[in-house]
C-alpha cells in the first residue's frame, strides 16, 4: 500500500503514472528525454494532464516540457497559474523565472504572488557571497585539508549561490568570471568546471 510519502511527493506521483496505453510515464519519458524529442514530451505530459487537469505537479511539468520546446510563452501561461496555487514552491519560480529570462524578461516584469524571489547576476555581488562561501569554508578548522578542498570544488560553490537564489548563469562562466577576478585563485581550471577548485587568495 503507497504511503503518504508516495502521495505527496511530487515526482513519485509523476513517476507512478502510466500513460493511456498502461506504460509507465517515467518509461516513455526516459526515451523522449535521451532522444531529446521536446515536443513528443510536450504530448505525453499534456495527456498527463488530461487525466489529472487539478494537479498542479501535472500542470507545472508541462510548462516545463514547454519550456525544452523553445515555447517559453506557453510555458509562462501555464506555470503562472501554478505560482499562483502554490506560491511558496521553489521549483515552480524556478520554472516561471526560466519563461521570463527566455523572452527577455526578468523577475521585475512578473506579478509575483508574494515577495519576488532572488536573484543573482554574475556581478559583485555574486563574487561577494562567492567570497563570503570560501571564507566559511576557511573558517572550518575542525575539517580536514581534504575536505575543505572537496568544499571548494566549484560545483558546490555553485549550487550553494542556486540553493539560496536564481541564478543567472552557468558553472562555465562562473568559473571564467572568478579567473578574472584578483581575489580568487583557481586550480585544474583547464579541465573545465567540473573537476575547477577555487580559493580565496591567501588561502592554504
Amino acid at each position: 500500500m503507497p504511503s503518504d510519502h508516495d502521495f505527496d511527493c511530487p515526482c513519485c506521483k509523476l513517476s507512478a503514472d502510466r500513460d493511456d496505453d498502461g506504460v509507465p510515464a517515467a518509461v516513455k519519458e526516459l526515451e523522449l528525454y535521451d532522444a531529446e524529442d521536446w515536443q513528443g514530451l510536450v504530448r505525453l505530459r499534456t495527456r498527463a494532464l488530461e487525466r489529472h487537469p487539478d494537479d498542479v505537479d501535472f500542470r507545472h511539468s508541462l510548462a516545463e516540457a514547454y519550456l525544452l520546446a523553445g515555447e517559453p510563452e506557453r510555458a509562462l501561461e501555464i506555470a503562472g497559474p501554478c505560482h499562483r496555487d502554490r506560491p511558496d514552491d521553489p521549483w515552480i519560480e524556478d520554472t516561471v523565472l526560466d519563461a521570463l529570462f527566455a523572452l527577455g524578461r526578468t523577475e521585475d516584469d512578473y506579478p509575483w504572488a508574494g515577495e519576488t524571489p532572488p536573484v543573482l547576476r554574475l556581478d559583485e555581488s555574486c563574487f561577494d557571497e562567492v567570497s563570503a562561501y570560501l571564507a566559511r569554508v576557511d573558517g572550518q578548522e575542525h575539517l580536514s585539508p581534504e575536505a575543505r578542498d572537496e568544499d571548494r570544488d566549484l560545483l558546490v560553490i555553485y549550487y550553494s549561490l542556486a540553493n539560496e537564489a536564481y541564478v543567472t548563469f552557468e558553472p562555465a562562466e562562473l568559473l571564467a568570471a572568478l579567473e578574472e577576478d584578483p581575489r580568487f585563485v583557481t586550480e585544474a581550471a583547464e579541465g573545465g568546471p567540473a573537476v575547477a577548485r577555487v580559493k580565496a587568495v591567501g588561502a592554504s
